[in-house]
């Protein structure tokens, strides 16, 4: 087997399984998973012809671990405190409302609990960070973390359902 379709191989058949066991390692955060991904698949295709079948999926696996820790200091030497939810999440939740919906998003802010709405209000529309927001509302970073993720789902669904 050729380097290339060894690794055309490796990507065929452990892609996506590589990509959870990256995204495990970064605490689910999904654009540093991609990023890690990238790096990984960068790293095999310079060094092919370093590793055969036999070795390739320890290989492969040994090189996103390493890399995944990379990406991992690399963003934090860049002095960010905290993962960005996704990539999508940027918008604030009531854009995801139009104009001539007003009453929609009146009926999706009922469904919210009190908690949610002060996370909404301090996180998406103060623009608090998420450790900000958590010292404010005295509970722990990961309960905030979790609350903003699913006030994003409820919303899309929401409007998904419009």
């Amino acid at each position: 087997m050729t380097d290339e379709k060894l690794l055309e191989w490796l990507v065929s058949k452990y892609g996506e399984e590589l990509y959870n066991y990256i995204l495990v390692r970064l605490d689910n955060n999904k654009h540093l998973a991609e990023e890690a991904l990238s790096k990984t698949y960068l790293v095999l295709l310079e060094k092919k012809g370093k590793y055969d079948r036999s070795s390739a999926v320890s290989y492969m696996y040994a090189v996103a671990k390493r890399t995944a820790k990379a990406v991992m200091r690399e963003w934090r030497r860049r002095g960010e405190t905290e993962a960005p939810l996704e990539e999508d999440d940027a918008p604030v939740i009531d854009e995801y409302f139009g104009s001539d919906q007003k009453d929609s998003f009146d009926d999706f802010l009922s469904t919210l609990t009190d908690f949610e709405k002060d996370v909404r209000r301090l996180y998406f529309l103060e623009k608090l960070s998420l450790h900000e927001t958590a010292d404010r509302l005295g509970v722990t970073y990961y309960r905030v973390r979790t609350t903003a993720k699913e006030i994003r789902e409820k919303a899309l669904d929401f409007v998904n359902k419009l």
